[in-house]
């Protein structure tokens, strides 16, 4: 399991997306390490040029993960095409 977090400029914060899926988490009982939290500045338009977006998929590409959480789709991608892309991956 993974999660990812996206802010889109510096000065916001991602701690409520962080705090909602620590709660999610704790809720369901499922224990995601430090280690697979991955976090990116930028913007949901272009996941490419989000570095550990990129980690987390080549993790997902590698079969290593195989959830990932989010706080809300839009702090993944935006629009229906790259959602379903990403998603079909």
């Amino acid at each position: 399991d993974a999660v990812y977090v996206r802010k889109s400029s510096d000065p916001q914060v991602e701690q409520s997306q962080i705090d909602a899926i620590k709660d999610y988490l704790v809720r369901k009982k499922i224990h995601v390490p430090e280690k697979c939290w991955f976090s990116d500045t930028g913007s949901r338009h272009w996941p490419e040029d989000r570095p550990d977006f990129q980690r987390l998929l080549e993790l997902v590409n590698q079969r290593a993960v195989r959830r990932v959480f989010i706080w809300k789709q839009d702090r993944f991608v935006s629009g229906v095409r790259l959602w379903f892309h990403y998603l079909y991956q």
